[in-house]
């Protein structure tokens, strides 16, 4: 088995499109980690501020009325986004004057406080200008897990750790196509090689199953790049906190930690990997045609 798989190393080694993954995804991390890092985006303060523009427009549908008045108090939805509104407004001033405290006590109270909404026969009329349900429960998780473990709240996108996270979810939806197009010509490849690989006592199924093991090999190595290169990137930038909170729904809301969910990426990754060789291969032998995956 191990001489096949150096068969398939010496067949593919030459590739011109494993050349061309190699590069894109070097490209591809130096360029988007780089670029991320350069910005320094104040991406939680444009966040807050978008919600906060989001929720005045949603009162200015509203009449403009005295908090105290039987008509506002008597009109759920209309307090509720006045105290959104205030409790955003919180949030700006705390990162404003670096107030941690405040922010973390009026980004949980705000979670709080929508969920509310999400019951009201209103919400359905303004859903498309405040978070999902699901959305929330997340901020809730992630806002629950950074005060009650005294985390810092990162407002800046200055280190490594939040770099990546942009990239994680560049290459979640890059993945696909990619490995599609990579992966289309799977049984075309056997073909060309029959000289090298029909000496090996193995069945047809059997090759394509390791050939499908050699090609998952490839491409976690290639996704390996990307680590490696952030270790390099440690030398130029801050690399920020791997154990910073990541809420994530596995079952039931919860938070991970950055390392973990790089690994929970990974993993999806290399289904949809397996998803596409196995579907290409389906395809290709109900069809009893090598190219018809280009097509699908």
């Amino acid at each position: 088995m191990l001489n096949y798989f150096k068969t398939l190393v010496l067949i593919n080694r030459k590739e011109p499109k494993f050349k061309l993954l190699f590069i894109f995804i070097i490209f591809l991390t130096f360029f988007s980690l780089i670029t991320v890092l350069k910005t320094k985006a104040d991406f939680l303060f444009e966040e807050i501020r978008s919600e906060r523009q989001a929720v005045e427009t949603i009162l200015s549908n509203f009449k403009n009325m005295d908090l105290n008045s039987e008509e506002a108090q008597s009109d759920a939805m209309y307090l509720n986004l006045v105290q959104q509104l205030d409790l955003l407004a919180r949030q700006e001033q705390a990162i404003l004057f670096e107030n941690p405290p405040l922010f973390k006590e009026s980004a949980l109270e705000l979670t709080k406080v929508r969920k509310k909404v999400y019951q009201m026969p209103d919400y359905s009329k303004y859903q498309d200008y405040l978070p999902t349900e699901s959305e929330n429960f997340l901020d809730e998780t992630f806002y629950q897990k950074v005060n009650n473990n005294h985390f810092k709240i990162y407002t800046k996108e200055d280190n490594l750790v939040l770099a990546l996270a942009h990239l994680l979810a560049l290459l979640s939806l890059l993945w696909l196509p990619l490995v599609t197009i990579l992966c289309s010509d799977i049984l075309v490849e056997e073909t060309k090689h029959q000289s090298l690989t029909q000496g090996f006592p193995f069945s047809a199924l059997e090759k394509m199953l390791m050939k499908i093991v050699f090609l998952a090999t490839t491409f976690s190595f290639v996704l390996c790049l990307v680590p490696f290169i952030m270790l390099i990137l440690t030398f130029f930038y801050p690399l920020g906190n791997l154990d910073y909170p990541q809420p994530v729904y596995l079952f039931s809301y919860q938070t991970v930690s950055f390392w973990q969910y790089g690994l929970l990426i990974f993993g999806y990754l290399l289904l949809v990997l397996l998803f596409v060789l196995l579907t290409s291969l389906l395809v290709n032998f109900l069809t009893k045609n090598s190219q018809v995956h280009n097509l699908v």
